[in-house]
């Protein structure tokens, strides 16, 4: 289990739910959810594949300046991606793992 693993490492900064083990490790968030979980906050986009085997990091969340920009960055390059919006966060945009390395890259608008 993860628990035991990142509490050893992040101590009071770990959270579990049941379902979400979250730790705040200062520089970021890790979040370990289970594949039913993924799917719900990740709509749209096929999960990686080893993600059904395994213990797996499945994304990055990235702030961005502006979401409108990246947007156009990703058009201009042909890189796929899909928008989320009206869900629990604001509005992101996503771009699937075989486009990034195995891995859902998770744009947020930085505040």
């Amino acid at each position: 289990r993860l628990e035991p693993r990142w509490r050893a490492i992040y101590g009071d900064a770990v959270k579990y739910n049941g379902t979400v083990l979250e730790a705040d490790t200062g520089c970021g968030l890790l979040r370990a959810i289970d594949a039913a979980t993924a799917a719900l906050e990740f709509p749209g986009v096929e999960l990686p594949a080893i993600t059904r085997e395994r213990p797996h990091a499945i994304s990055i969340r990235l702030r961005t300046t502006s979401l409108n920009d990246l947007r156009a960055i990703l058009a201009r390059n042909d890189v796929a991606h899909h928008e989320i919006r009206g869900h629990e966060i604001p509005d992101r945009v996503l771009v699937a793992p075989h486009a990034a390395g195995n891995v859902i890259l998770d744009f947020v608008q930085s505040v």
